[in-house]
């Protein structure tokens, strides 16, 4: 039998063991279904994080896409004001034509630009919008003075001031394309194929750039028939040069990226145009342009026309390799939707698979508890609880049996506890009657003995009295023998006495009172 305070000790710490293994239990269930939450919701935040920045990137390629196209323009209208600047009379009609064109397309280009940059919000786009805005004032005002400047005749316009316009405007051209960089921010780190596209992409703005430069000069020294000075001659060999790196650059390019076949068929129409054919015509003007008097192997509108076509090829890369790119992150983007789509799907199984987890936590917990209550009861005595869930197939059932086996055994050791208990009871009864009768016997025979005892004493007493009496009476009788026998010797001396003398009485040498009283 267990003790109260045992008892009481075992009630105090099972109550904590259940609620522990429950705690510990919904804890490793719900430890695994949010271990799984926050890897899949890991999964999709990444996911979505690709897929925004694959959205940004589309808006930042198309804007430099965008504002290298309006440069270009610019640039060619640069190039239409130079030739201008240079002629002796007022622009030509032509001219002026070609040049307004072009700074209609440079001006669409950049309205294209600003209204991209405002759907973006970021600190570098901010800067780039407020950066690109000043440049474009600068534009308007140069554009401005060029057409002030060229609508007179030569000798009416400023020669330093002239030649210094052109310049004016190639910074801004130079300035409006720097101001691409803006838009390579940590927001918008793109993947290394999408990076030699857009590398691409500026190495054939630079192409267009240095070669428009170049077929400038050319074009004024066809224009007016003239040589071409050594000084514009150095400037044009720097600027050839350059275009040639800017070829084994792009080839590099080609030969590393795998470009797509739009891509390589730009390229390889620049190879053809730029470098074939308007190559072939170049080195005849630059053959003419050492002449005092040159004849140059076309007029102005024919070279104008053939280098013109040939640096429209170089501007066709561009729109190829950004088309390229948007595939390329179109595909990036579907994949992370798909992944989102996928980490979502998977995030409601986790979390659903969580919440069915806890509920069958708990029921299983909830008869859990049920049985833990009965064995409690068992615990302290009280065979008369229920054992509950014992028709469930399951372990909560199995343990249920088992706890009934043990409780069936309990009822048994009670019984017999119970009859162990009446068997002593009795023998106990009957030991306490025998030690009852024992010890009633022992009075009694204690009693007796000492009795017995007592009266042996008296009897030893009494013995001894007799025996004084008796010595007393040997004494006497000693006395009386001699007293007898002096008679006897007396009557025979003397005479007999007559028969009708009385015969003398015998007196008791004692008196009766004293001897001992009997008891």
């Amino acid at each position: 039998m267990m003790t109260a305070d045992h008892k009481g000790r075992s009630n105090q710490r099972r109550p904590a063991m259940i609620d522990s293994i429950k705690i510990r239990t919904l804890a490793a269930v719900l430890t695994v279904a949010l271990g799984g939450v926050a890897l899949t919701g890991e999964r999709a935040f990444h996911a979505w994080q690709e897929r925004e920045a694959a959205i940004a990137l589309v808006t930042a390629s198309d804007l430099r896409t965008t504002l290298s196209a309006g440069t270009i323009e610019l640039s060619l209208e640069r190039s239409v004001s130079q030739v201008a600047l240079a002629l002796d009379g007022p622009i030509t009609p032509d001219l002026a034509s070609l040049r307004d064109r072009q700074r209609q397309l440079s001006n669409a280009r950049f309205d294209d630009v600003a209204a991209k940059a405002a759907t973006i919000s970021t600190g570098s786009v901010d800067a780039f919008r407020h950066g690109f805005a000043e440049a474009r004032d600068v534009v308007r005002q140069v554009r401005a003075e060029i057409d002030d400047l060229a609508g007179r005749p030569r000798a009416e316009r400023p020669a330093e001031r002239a030649a210094a316009l052109p310049n004016d405007l190639k910074a801004s051209v130079l300035a409006l394309q720097a101001h691409r960089l803006l838009l390579q921010d940590a927001s918008f780190s793109v993947p290394s194929e999408i990076s030699m596209l857009e590398t691409l992409q500026e190495k054939a703005w630079q192409l267009r750039e240095f070669g428009g430069r170049e077929r400038t000069y050319m074009v004024i020294a066809v224009a007016r028939g003239e040589p071409i000075s050594p000084a514009v001659r150095a400037e044009m060999t720097i600027l050839h040069k350059r275009v040639e790196e800017i070829r084994q650059e792009m080839a590099r390019l080609a030969t590393v990226a795998r470009f797509s076949g739009p891509v390589m068929d730009a390229i390889r129409a620049v190879e053809a145009g730029y470098f074939g054919t308007y190559a072939r015509l170049r080195q005849a003007v630059l053959a003419e342009a050492d002449q005092a008097r040159p004849v140059y192997p076309t007029d102005f509108g024919g070279f104008f026309a053939a280098s013109g076509e040939a640096l429209a090829a170089v501007e066709k890369i561009a729109p190829a390799a950004a088309a390229e790119i948007h595939e390329r992150l179109a595909a990036v983007t579907e994949d992370a939707t798909r992944s989102i789509v996928i980490d979502a799907v998977i995030l409601a199984v986790f979390v659903a698979g969580a919440a069915c987890a806890t509920l069958l936590v708990r029921s299983a917990f909830v008869r859990f508890d049920d049985l833990r209550r009965s064995m409690e009861g068992l615990a302290e005595g009280d065979l008369e609880t229920s054992i509950p869930h014992q028709d469930t197939r399951n372990e909560v059932g199995r343990m249920s049996a088992t706890v009934a086996v043990f409780k069936s055994s309990m009822l048994e050791n009670r019984r017999l506890a119970a009859e162990r208990a009446a068997e002593s009871a009795a023998k106990l009864h009957r030991a306490e009657h025998l030690d009852g009768l024992t010890r009633a016997f022992d009075r009694a025979a204690s009693d007796m003995c000492r009795h017995l005892t007592n009266s042996a004493a008296q009897m030893e007493e009494s013995a001894k009295v007799l025996g004084v009496v008796a010595e007393e009476a040997k004494t006497q009788s000693v006395a009386v023998a001699s007293a007898a026998e002096q008679t006897t010797a007396n009557v025979q001396r003397s005479p007999p006495a007559p028969r009708s003398s009385p015969r003398p009485s015998r007196k008791s040498p004692t008196r009766s009172t004293d001897l001992p009283p009997k008891r």
